[in-house]
């Protein structure tokens, strides 16, 4: 196992070169070159023209964020950090894949100038959690910051620097990164906080904080969600920038996630205190009330994006160990096998363990993000163990035939938030908000077709 995780991984994921002498002379063309065509057509018809340029503000900077179902402008354009941060991300990534549309760049670079000129934090350092359309702090949320978007801010830097080659971009990375090093790390158990004061120091219970949004009640805790895009976002900046205290955090998380995190059979808990005693079970289901998303269940959509996660951070950091490569298929297989929906496939968004062995599936929708993020990593995972029982290809297979039937809006263009046959009230949904943008689906159709065009022109 540990041979085919080293060699096929960089052969067929990271080596983006390929010479043409190399290919033989083929009868019929690969149905994996063809797959690749496919998904590259609708990357462009069902993502990138509807969203680019549409969305870029060219009187105030940075990106529009509120679209209805139909792609009209709203108007409340008040600009989120993980929103404009994830914009500058994608943009940067279509350009090195396409790099003969210097649009890209252009648009990744004005996204740039938005979030260091207006969304920094001139006072205290650290971003805004968001400003007006104008780029104004919101008054509301002014005095309080999550680690969550100060990653997301780092990720897109460091990956406009990657594109760019703008030596501002990664200064702005690497202050990004000494600010959550001198704030939010935490020095005695590792990791990170999530909520944050408006200087960064870390908020530890709630009675110091009030937020007006919903996850209130679980402040004081570390978490899943944001420790997950802590680690992409370590691993995106080490590449750019392999300083020592950047691998050895990237290494922490890392560590984190995958031996603290995930549990048998293959899930990820959610929530712990600061020294990382997971918060399980009743405690953690009369924290959260009637609000399923802070209860004790299984988030499949998160549980697949790890499994890539956890293998694009091994790849930077050369972690072949075999604990690395079981987690990251565990992963992969708990969610096909407890949230998969055999009838029309796609994951299901949440899933419970009321006994040992037996899931109940308490959340039905299915998340245009999950979905997504389960597609790149069945690909993933067939490149890396093509033979295996589990056939990931076939799941692959499916679930593009799902994605096109259920998920991608034909009629107006985009992709629904919830799948369209367990949420059909998705069909009038907005098309763009502040947690919807192009990251998600974009990073999953460009890392599917280098896949398919590798594993096409392998044969």
């Amino acid at each position: 196992m540990r041979s085919i995780f080293q060699n096929l991984t960089v052969a067929v994921i990271f080596s983006l070169a390929f010479s043409c002498s190399e290919v033989k002379e083929k009868a019929e063309v690969s149905p994996y070159l063809t797959m690749a065509d496919t998904l590259e057509k609708s990357l462009y018809n069902d993502i990138i023209d509807l969203w680019y340029p549409r969305i870029i503000d060219l009187e105030h900077g940075g990106y529009l964020t509120n679209y209805t179902y139909n792609w009209e402008q709203l108007p409340n354009q008040d600009k989120y950090l993980v929103y404009q941060a994830r914009h500058i991300w994608t943009l940067s990534m279509l350009y090195k894949n396409y790099p003969d549309q210097r649009e890209f760049l252009d648009y990744a670079s004005h996204g740039f100038k938005f979030l260091t000129g207006k969304m920094w934090d001139e006072e205290e350092g650290g971003y805004y959690l968001a400003v007006d359309q104008t780029g104004l702090p919101l008054e509301e949320n002014i005095h309080e910051k999550r680690i969550y978007g100060q990653a997301f801010a780092i990720y897109g830097l460091a990956e406009y620097y990657s594109a760019s080659k703008e030596p501002a971009a990664l200064e702005w990375a690497k202050k990004s990164f000494q600010w959550i090093e001198d704030n939010a790390h935490d020095p005695v158990n590792g990791g990170y906080f999530e909520f944050l004061h408006r200087d960064g120091s870390p908020v530890l219970s709630s009675d110091e904080y009030q937020t007006g949004l919903n996850d209130r009640v679980v402040v004081g805790l570390k978490d899943y969600n944001s420790s997950i895009h802590i680690l992409e976002a370590l691993t995106t900046l080490y590449h750019v920038w392999p300083d020592e205290l950047v691998r050895e955090r990237l290494d922490e998380m890392f560590h984190v996630v995958r031996d603290i995190m995930v549990t048998d059979p293959g899930h990820l808990l959610l929530y712990f205190t600061a020294d990382w005693t997971p918060v399980t079970g009743g405690t953690l289901d009369e924290i959260a009330g009637e609000n399923l998303w802070f209860s004790s269940h299984v988030t499949f959509g998160h549980d697949i994006e790890t499994s890539y996660l956890l293998f694009e951070a091994a790849e930077a950091l050369g972690n072949h160990e075999e604990r690395t490569i079981k987690v990251i298929k565990q992963l992969t297989d708990h969610t096909l096998q407890k949230g998969w929906d055999e009838e029309n496939g796609g994951i299901y968004d949440k899933g419970k363990y009321f006994k040992a062995d037996s899931m109940v599936i308490i959340d039905e929708k299915k998340a245009w993000w999950g979905e997504i993020e389960a597609f790149n990593s069945m690909l993933l995972l067939h490149s890396l163990y093509p033979d295996d029982e589990m056939d990931y290809y076939s799941y692959f297979l499916k679930q593009w035939d799902f994605l096109n039937t259920f998920q991608i809006d034909h009629e107006y263009g985009g992709w629904y938030n919830g799948a369209l046959d367990t949420n059909p009230k998705s069909k009038t949904a907005n098309k763009a908000h502040p947690w919807k943008t192009t990251y998600h689906n974009s990073r999953g159709m460009m890392n599917c077709i280098n896949i398919l065009r590798k594993l096409g022109n392998a044969n």
